[in-house]
């Protein structure tokens, strides 16, 4: 997983570590290790198991206390192991309330089941599915589900549904005399006015268009309607 500025990671305690800096560019890297009573409710379990990655750009106060925390010359005094931990404390906190979670790469069993249920999509995309529905083909949450695959595949789930039933409609334009209102209803969209709007965003011409170009459009098929 590639961070930039402004992104940072989190590791739990016992938690095994690896990370390093590209040789070419390397990063300016910020670090603090810490302890506490009640640090796992502090952090509401983020890090416990796997490191937590995350995006504090724009929380302007957290580089204050960096600055705070970097430059502070702490005393022998007890007052200066208070301040530093108020300062610390502080920024678990803003991370905690404020940073946004970054999505790795899904792990190898998740990659595995993300890829069957593209798989799924493919050979059911015909059907009515919903995100819970391909969800649930994962065995994990919709909200889950849908930072994962758009992870792994590069696209959202709807996404890539939509595609699939583009591509089988490319199928049939070429291949079949059918109406493109038809065509519509077969693979899954439902209606031919939301299906001429996805095709011509993502092909860059309307299905009628596309048949005609392909040379399949003879006079009969000029014939075809849309409603």
């Amino acid at each position: 997983m590639e961070l930039h500025s402004g992104t940072g990671f989190l590791y739990g305690p016992g938690v095994p570590q690896q990370y390093y800096a590209d040789s070419i560019q390397p990063w300016d890297i910020r670090w603090v290790h810490f302890t506490a009573r009640g640090l796992g409710t502090l952090l509401q379990g983020r890090g416990e198991r796997e490191p937590w990655l995350f995006s504090w750009a724009g929380v302007e106060r957290l580089d204050q206390l960096w600055s705070e925390l970097l430059d502070y010359n702490m005393p022998p005094m007890q007052e200066g192991a208070a301040r530093l931990s108020a300062i610390t404390y502080e920024m678990i906190a803003l991370i905690v309330q404020h940073a946004e979670a970054i999505e790795g790469i899904p792990k190898p069993g998740m990659r595995d089941r993300l890829t069957e249920t593209a798989e799924w999509i493919d050979s059911h995309c015909r059907e009515p599915l919903t995100l819970e529905q391909m969800a649930s083909q994962a065995s994990c949450s919709p909200s889950h589900f849908s930072r994962q695959f758009h992870s792994l595949i590069g696209k959202t789930p709807i996404e890539y549904l939509t595609e699939c039933r583009i591509l089988q409609s490319k199928t049939l334009l070429v291949s079949s005399n059918m109406t493109i209102k038809n065509i519509a209803e077969l693979v899954g969209f439902a209606n031919s006015t939301y299906f001429i709007q996805r095709f011509r965003k993502l092909e860059g011409m309307t299905p009628e268009q596309f048949r005609i170009l392909r040379g399949a459009g003879n006079n009969n098929n000029l014939t075809n309607k849309t409603e």
